[in-house]
């Protein structure tokens, strides 16, 4: 998939620009995908599974984010922007993430978390013994390896051009989508554990819970 969207700006940029323009099939994809993992996340928690707050932490964000990304159905429904957010907004947009101040920044922030939470977390949970108890007392949810191929695609898109000297919007579509995806295959991955009922209590001497098998 890397290869082919790289292959395409290289040589097919004009349609990759159809597929990653504002409110364009990859934007509404990503905006699907968050919504999708923030449903599955609440379908985890009702069930009342490990981690209960990290759980509606993680819904509530990836609902955020799924609004953010079709600007809360701005030009769906075909509302104005409010004077007061459009002031503010590099983007003239209902949206949060491109309010000046935020919008520079925001990107940055987001990898940087994203690196932390998608991919320090899972490698320090399987390999250092005494962090891997620490988030099983604390049950905090373990980001599946198996999805980690699609933060690494999804990081290598936003970050590299940056560290090339270039902004390329049409990438940072395609990494959005596929963090999305990933986003997606976490909240499944929660699912289809609470389904099996998978229960291992936090004070079990190898410091795994059920999500953290779930990885």
């Amino acid at each position: 998939m890397t290869l082919l969207f790289a292959a395409m700006f290289f040589a097919a940029r004009d349609q990759l620009d159809a597929l990653t323009v504002e409110d364009g099939p990859l934007e509404n994809l990503t905006a699907l995908l968050y919504l999708v993992a923030a449903i599955l996340f609440v379908l985890g928690l009702r069930r009342r599974t490990a981690g209960p707050v990290w759980l509606a932490l993680l819904a509530v964000a990836a609902f955020f984010v799924a609004g953010e990304e079709i600007s809360w159905g701005q030009r769906i429904f075909g509302w104005s922007t409010p004077d007061g957010i459009a002031v503010i907004n590099v983007q003239d947009e209902t949206t949060i993430h491109n309010i000046a101040g935020i919008h520079g920044n925001i990107r940055a922030l987001a990898v940087v978390f994203v690196a932390a939470f998608c991919v320090m977390l899972p490698f320090t949970n399987r390999f250092v013994p005494a962090l891997k108890h620490f988030y099983a007392r604390w049950r905090i949810p373990i980001f599946p390896m198996s999805a980690l191929p699609w933060v690494v695609m999804a990081i290598g898109f936003m970050l590299v051009p940056r560290l090339l000297g270039e902004h390329v919007g049409s990438l940072d579509e395609i990494g959005e989508t596929a963090l999305g995806l990933a986003f997606a295959l976490f909240g499944w991955a929660y699912r289809r554990t609470s389904i099996r009922e998978v229960s291992v209590p936090a004070s079990n001497v190898t410091g795994t819970s059920e999500f953290q098998q779930a990885s």
